[in-house]
């Protein structure tokens, strides 16, 4: 897969991760894949709660 195919895919796991939550994984990894990363992460935080709404991690240790 092409860099312009891998930007493609993750920009379309993106769309499809905004309408089923369950999906920011994998987008997660076609962001990574599309930067040649070698892990990601995506973390959504209330700040005035001082809470993480939403953290996923692709290719982390525990």
């Amino acid at each position: 897969m092409d860099r312009a195919d891998a930007i493609l895919k993750a920009v379309q796991r993106i769309y499809d991760a905004a309408v089923s939550p369950d999906a920011w994984s994998g987008a997660v990894e076609a962001i990574a894949a599309a930067a040649d990363g070698q892990r990601g992460s995506l973390l959504v935080e209330d700040q005035p709660q001082r809470r993480a709404d939403l953290m996923i991690g692709w290719r982390w240790d525990p």
